[in-house]
């Protein structure tokens, strides 16, 4: 029976060649790496929006199509963001954390692999994916049977940064990348005068009561030792004139966890404070809470497994980090099947980081992808070596 692997999330799902060296495999990365370069440029100069990657999927089909041994599922997009240029294309959106990177080092991958086609003992599959950013395009893949046919064992995806030293990897196993949630909040008071405040029910003294108290959720009912958790307040808004209390007030956030024991019990404590508060202040409060991506949790026994190919991949610059509380809807795949997510440093400066992702001022260095071409290809032999 074939085993079958899927790199997924701008990575790709491959099988594994029978016999290749470390040294082959930077060769043939080292081969292809002009156009990695080339796609990625392409793609960047031409972005589209989440769940509007029509022509991004076009070139990316076509791509793959003039390689050999390679069969295209159409209907498969991928991610984009927002803001900025290169090369002087002025357009109004902007690939600014990476994504195209993603795409054109996969693409880097599939041609290195379809080249082995005859030395796979496993089904390859690449996964192009739409709107990562908000858009949870992974769970749309998800729905669409991507993870099915062929029947996926394993997942793998990485995420490129302008992180220093350049070409260096990262990684964490366990919890990786927190979930995400949100939450917005109406609070439902009667207005009246600043002057007679007892003639009406306050929700801007509420809504602070709130705000505060939900800070014990945090404090008091995560357990901490599972992982780290956050609950943030990003807007608070209410009342049009200084004098007068007004009938509404309202507020929204996100909420943080790297433990899906911790997001429930957030959840939940959320819900009763804000309720509990809303009691004890006379007021009403009508709570949206939506639970958008899950942790991104990688598989301690796959990322064991892969660290060694990352090594190679990397030359040995490889190192292990905390937690990030920033969110990825790759966890999204790591719910169904073991998964493994880690990230790579492409710094445009030789002594420091450079911009961080979705700056407007995001620039990597591009030989780095080299190393993520390496890392996809490496990691996939691992996988079918150790099984």
């Amino acid at each position: 029976m074939k085993k079958r692997l899927v790199f997924g999330l701008c990575a790709a799902v491959l099988g594994s060649p029978a016999v290749v060296s470390a040294a082959d495999v930077s060769q043939l990365a080292q081969q292809v790496h002009p156009r990695v370069v080339e796609w990625r440029r392409h793609i960047h100069q031409h972005p589209e929006l989440g769940y509007q990657e029509v022509k991004t999927a076009a070139y990316v089909a076509e791509q793959l199509r003039n390689m050999p041994g390679m069969e295209v599922q159409t209907g498969i997009f991928f991610r984009s963001e927002v803001v900025s240029t290169l090369d002087g294309k002025q357009v109004a959106v902007m690939h600014a954390c990476g994504h195209d990177t993603h795409v054109a080092m996969l693409l880097g991958a599939a041609q290195i692999l379809s080249g082995m086609r005859d030395q796979l003992n496993g089904t390859v599959v690449f996964i192009f994916q739409p709107a990562e950013e908000g858009g949870g395009g992974a769970f749309k893949m998800i729905e669409g049977g991507v993870l099915d046919n062929p029947k996926v064992e394993a997942i793998f995806g990485q995420h490129i940064s302008a992180g220093y030293p350049s070409g260096s990897l990262e990684y964490r196993a366990g919890g990786t990348m927190a979930s995400a949630d949100t939450f917005s909040v109406l609070v439902k008071g009667e207005g009246g005068h600043g002057s007679s405040p007892w003639a009406a029910r306050d929700p801007i003294i509420a809504t602070a009561d709130m705000i505060v108290s939900l800070q014990s959720a945090i404090a008091r009912d995560v357990n901490m030792s599972l992982g780290g958790s956050s609950m943030t307040v990003g807007l608070m808004s209410g009342g049009a004139r200084r004098n007068v209390i007004p009938a509404e007030a309202s507020f929204s956030g996100t909420v943080r966890t790297l433990n899906a024991e911790n997001r429930d019990t957030l959840q939940k404590s959320f819900e009763r404070i804000v309720q509990g508060t809303a009691h004890s202040h006379g007021v009403e409060a009508d709570i949206q809470y939506t639970r958008l991506y899950p942790v991104t949790y990688n598989n301690p026994t796959l990322t064991s497994r892969a660290v060694g190919a990352l090594k190679k991949a990397a030359d040995g610059k490889v190192k292990g980090i905390p937690a990030k509380m920033g969110s990825e809807d790759f966890g999204a795949y790591g719910e169904k099947i073991p998964a493994f997510f880690w990230f790579l440093n492409a710094s445009p400066y030789v002594d420091k980081a450079g911009a961080p992702n979705h700056s407007p001022h995001f620039v990597i260095d591009e030989s780095a992808m080299l190393v993520g071409v390496r890392a996809m290809v490496e990691t996939s032999l691992s996988y079918f070596d150790n099984k």
